[in-house]
């Protein structure tokens, strides 16, 4: 496990959000995905984490989803740094995300049961917090900077809003797709 791939996973679930406050919590792996995925774009050369292909979904890493699963169960997995509410998806109202999952979890990264995270919200514990803090405290002031930029402008949008500008923006990302022409 890459110690600076969970490092800038617990930042962006740290850093503050669109009401401000610090530690808002992001709901589905889609989101979390595409919002590393923009961090990396657009931070420039300040941020340097997870490697990300084109893939059916547009852009993906499968280094995300191993984090992920440390996170939620480091140290205790009764008390890790990351707890993972488990949501319900509502019939048709989230369709790019279930097929997301879907494709996901019949892809070679069997590392986690990955449906657990279709629209699970991610959020930090008490724990989590301390640890968050003190990393913060230790980041470069550009790199703090980026990560709250990309979480207050993306995380507003809907997950399709969201979806068709990382499409408009990267269409290299998207030459495998199998939605773009849905969205």
């Amino acid at each position: 496990m890459n110690e600076q791939r969970a490092d800038i996973l617990i930042m962006l679930l740290y850093a503050r959000g669109s009401s401000g406050k610090l530690g808002e919590p992001i709901t589905g792996v889609t989101r979390l995905n595409k919002l590393l995925f923009l961090l990396e774009k657009e931070a420039g050369d300040n941020y340097k984490g997870f490697e990300f292909t084109p893939y059916k979904m547009g852009p993906y890493s499968s280094q995300i989803n191993p984090v992920l699963e440390f996170l939620t169960t480091f140290p205790d997995p009764k008390n890790p740094l990351v707890e993972l509410k488990e949501g319900h998806v509502q019939s048709g109202t989230n369709v790019e995300q279930s097929q997301y999952i879907e494709d996901l979890a019949s892809s070679e990264d069997k590392s986690v049961e990955l449906n657990k995270y279709n629209t699970a919200t991610f959020n930090l514990t008490e724990q989590g917090k301390r640890l968050a803090e003190e990393i913060w405290r230790a980041a470069p002031a550009d790199v703090k900077q980026s990560v709250e930029k990309v979480k207050q402008k993306y995380t507003p949008l809907t997950l399709k809003d969201l979806l068709r500008y990382v499409y408009s923006a990267y269409p290299e990302m998207t030459v495998k797709s199998i939605i773009k022409d849905t969205l």
